[in-house]
């Protein structure tokens, strides 16, 4: 059991490692255009009440930036329906999908949620 459990630990550790050193001054621009995105959507709750209904109009420009980005309809889905439920404006889609597709490429969930793509990176 100790072997099984070293091997599992060593295979998680090489998933879970990210090449920082792989990312590119692009990379890094998205991240900002990300964040900034986020608080585009936080920024409807500053209004009580109101905001909810901003949410409406801003859920499938959520959705449609995050297919652009990321050319995931599975994170575009989930774009969209965390903006457009009530009191869920503050989870960072944009941010965690980056670091999602930047960072954490190899691990399963980002295999199962994101289109496979040929960075040309070695």
């Amino acid at each position: 059991m100790n072997e099984a459990g070293r091997r599992i630990g060593e295979a998680a550790k090489d998933q879970l490692t990210p090449d920082t050193q792989q990312i590119d001054l692009a990379d890094w621009a998205k991240l900002g255009g990300c964040v900034a995105m986020d608080l585009a959507g936080d920024a409807s709750e500053l209004i009580p009440f109101l905001g909810e209904f901003t949410d409406v109009a801003f859920a499938p420009a959520e959705a449609a930036m995050l297919q652009l980005l990321f050319k995931s309809p599975l994170i575009s889905a989930f774009g969209f329906a965390e903006e457009i439920l009530p009191f869920t404006d503050v989870v960072p889609t944009f941010t965690m999908s980056w670091i999602l597709s930047t960072l954490f490429p190899t691990t399963p969930l980002a295999k199962n949620l994101l289109p496979a793509k040929d960075t040309g990176k070695s």
